[in-house]
């Protein structure tokens, strides 16, 4: 999930930036830092529910 936020972020912001004639750095604050948050949030939270997931997948396929 990293590697993807990521990707899109690279991509992103740069074309942000260009498309709103704002520096990298405006760009980086009106479209990185607002969202890095719920990022993060987001990436934990799915990182905490895949091995609940698989745990249940197993034992649904078990019976």
């Amino acid at each position: 999930m990293f590697l993807g936020e990521a990707a899109i972020y690279i991509v992103g912001v740069p074309w942000f930036a260009l498309s709103l004639h704002v520096s990298f750095s405006s760009a980086l604050s009106l479209g990185f830092t607002p969202f890095l948050l719920g990022d993060t949030i987001k990436a934990g939270l799915s990182g905490l529910a895949l091995p609940t997931s698989r745990r249940l997948i197993e034992r649904v396929t078990r019976r």
